[in-house]
């Protein structure tokens, strides 16, 4: 079998960081796989390429994907817009973005945030679905004629190089606007300010589409903990196994297949700067993932590693072969982050 890594959120570190110091097991394959480049910024435009997504007006329909990996949902043929509830600071002259992530949300919270958005818009026709208190859905019967950014390329920086494209680009920014103004002076903020905690004051619109019909199936099984990923293995017909539950003992059911395998966790500690708590993560999905994986690969039972690093700069796709885990005589890490 052959294994894909998905790696977000690996390159950008500061120079002072060396990945061969915490991370030797996945230095060894970067170092001893054949490297190129791969310019994508964003695991979701890493899945929308190699997934072959189709593209209205740029989106890839991400928010139905997501929502077919909720619990018990259903996207149906209703076109979904992903509405994230994030916290919008203002720091001197930008405005940056921070996620769900960052905020402790309630689900009391979420659901009386979206049932007084839900109410503020009844004249529209869409509807807010709360699935998760970080992940919140926007249902309509009509086309959603906008183009944004995955959350994930906008968290942690200014919202100003991200901003909407598409034909009804002004009627969401205004939307937006009146949003924002809803949640300012809405109670549940006051009391999270009362508190202590960063008011929810501001939703991010991204993935608007319909889900498609897909028949490309690359991989047999896909490991992951996002609802995006999981919705993909559920049209892809591939098993979907959460990071948590997989065991490497599992590698034989899938001998002659591929098998794709994703981590989000360094990507949100590298868009925040918390670079301590990226070490951590890096260490730990060396030891737990890596590590098993070169092993796996010298003995024969992997035939091939290939890690991918999308960035937005210089994104990276290394490949590994069976061969390439004994050529000891190349330096420990080829990839510059």
């Amino acid at each position: 079998m052959q294994c894909d890594f998905l790696l977000s959120g690996l390159l950008g570190a500061p120079s002072s960081i060396a990945i061969k110091d915490i991370a030797p097991a996945l230095a060894k394959l970067l170092a001893r796989g054949s490297s190129s480049m791969e310019n994508l910024e964003t695991s979701e435009a890493w899945i929308a390429q190699h997934f072959e997504l189709p593209s209205i007006e740029g989106s890839h329909s991400f928010a139905a994907f997501a929502l077919l990996g909720e619990k018990d949902a259903d996207p149906g043929r209703s076109h979904w817009l992903r509405a994230d509830p994030v916290h919008l600071s203002v720091n001197r002259d930008r405005v940056v973005l921070l996620d769900g992530s960052q905020l402790e949300i309630a689900p009391t919270e979420a659901d009386a945030l979206c049932r007084s958005l839900q109410a503020h818009f009844a004249g529209d026709e869409f509807v807010f679905r709360v699935a998760h208190p970080e992940r919140w859905y926007i249902q309509s019967g009509q086309p959603f004629a906008i183009y944004t950014h995955p959350l994930s390329a906008v968290r942690g920086r200014s919202v100003a190089n991200y901003w909407f494209d598409g034909a009804e680009r002004a009627l969401w920014q205004g939307r937006l606007s009146e949003m924002q103004m809803l949640l300012h002076s809405h109670p549940v903020n006051e009391a999270r300010e009362e508190a202590g905690h960063l008011p929810i004051n501001g939703v991010w619109f991204w993935g608007a589409g319909v889900l498609p019909n897909l028949s490309i199936q690359n991989y047999s099984h896909i490991i992951a903990q996002d609802v995006l990923l999981h919705g993909l293995a559920k049209l892809t017909q591939a098993r979907y196994i959460d990071t948590d539950e997989f065991l490497w003992a599992l590698l034989p059911l899938a001998k002659s297949g591929r098998t794709l395998i994703v981590f989000d966790r360094l990507a949100k500690f590298a868009a925040y700067g918390e670079w301590d708590a990226w070490r951590e993560a890096l260490a730990a999905l060396d030891q737990q993932w890596f590590a098993p994986a070169l092993s796996a690969l010298k003995n024969g039972k992997i035939k091939a590693v290939t890690i991918h690093a999308p960035d937005k700069k210089h994104g990276v796709k290394v490949a590994a072969r069976r061969l390439d885990s004994f050529k000891v005589w190349r330096r420990e890490c080829a990839v510059e982050h």
